[in-house]
């Protein structure tokens, strides 16, 4: 073979090492995003790492095992368009839409069958608008809460599963601020006023399922202050109780259902303090005694329903 010969099969054989190179690289699938771990952020923009201009394209997040966790959109280095996160089965776990880098519209959460778990709704990168939480099989609405600018601002509501309000409180900035009311079978069972997160003034309970009143409580800055009544079903008073600050004072009175006396006791700064007194149903005196601090003290006496005394013993 002569030189030139040579140098012909030689050029030829580089030629075809090239084409086949070009060919591999031709058949292996062109990636359409970029994986989201290459993007960097900065001053609030995505840049693929070392270059200056911000990332325009699709982006994913897959996990340590492989599979794709989400993907979503970016245009001059912001979010914009849907964000969709993944189950590892792969069924939508969550869609959120955004506009220049901020969450806009409504944001939907799914359980893995499909179903729809919450809808929460976005302004301007803040909640807006009324949340919604389906927590009951079929997707049966749970809760609801009311946002304005980012904050609980409005109605919170409880459902139970027959669609009938369990609790509902009443938000300002995110601290309850209004009514709170608690539902059993439609009807109030509890209900009084929240101010800046803590219970204050009147609150009322009701008998299940009626309109009979069976306690009134008075609160002050969260705490039992003053007077509480509860009731018999039938009206009649069950006892009487003084609180200061959420300490038990004065004297505590019980009664029996047919309004006859049960029990008087005393209490100073949260301590049983003083005579100590109960009664048979019907007036008869049962036992009685002292407290100090907390302790019995002196002479205890037990009687009969006829007023015999059974015991007497010293503390």
């Amino acid at each position: 073979m002569t030189k030139s010969s040579r140098r012909l099969v030689s050029l030829s054989v580089v030629l075809f090492l090239g084409l086949v190179g070009y060919y591999m690289i031709m058949d292996e699938p062109l990636k359409d995003f970029v994986d989201f771990e290459q993007l960097e952020n900065i001053d609030g923009r995505f840049h693929l790492r070392g270059e200056t201009e911000p990332y325009s394209g699709k982006a994913k997040y897959f996990s340590d095992e492989g599979w794709l966790e989400e993907e979503t959109t970016l245009s001059q280095g912001k979010l914009n368009g849907e964000l969709l996160v993944f189950y590892e089965s792969g069924a939508v776990k969550a869609v959120t839409h955004y506009v220049d880098g901020q969450i806009a519209g409504v944001t939907r959460v799914y359980l893995e069958d499909g179903t729809l778990n919450k809808e929460i709704p976005y302004q301007d990168g803040q909640k807006q608008g009324m949340e919604k939480h389906y927590g009951f099989e079929g997707g049966l609405l749970s809760e609801s809460i009311e946002y304005r600018e980012g904050k609980r601002n409005g109605w919170y509501t409880s459902y139970w599963s027959s669609g009938q309000i369990n609790y509902s409180v009443h938000y300002v900035d995110d601290l309850r601020d209004g009514l709170w009311q608690k539902y059993s079978l439609g009807k109030v069972v509890l209900e009084g006023t929240m101010v800046e997160d803590k219970e204050d003034g009147e609150w009322r309970s009701y008998f299940q399922n009626t309109d009979t009143l069976k306690g009134v409580a008075y609160f002050k800055e969260g705490h039992l202050h003053g007077e509480v009544i509860e009731f018999y079903e039938n009206g009649t008073k069950e006892c009487i109780e003084y609180y200061e600050a959420g300490k038990k004072v004065g004297t505590w009175t019980r009664f029996y259902d047919d309004n006859s006396l049960q029990l008087v006791k005393n209490y100073r700064n949260d301590k049983l303090e003083g005579a100590y007194r109960r009664y048979y149903q019907g007036g008869q005196l049962k036992e009685e005694g002292q407290y100090r601090e907390g302790e019995k003290v002196g002479i205890w006496r037990q009687f009969s329903r006829e007023g015999e005394l059974l015991s007497e013993h010293e503390e």
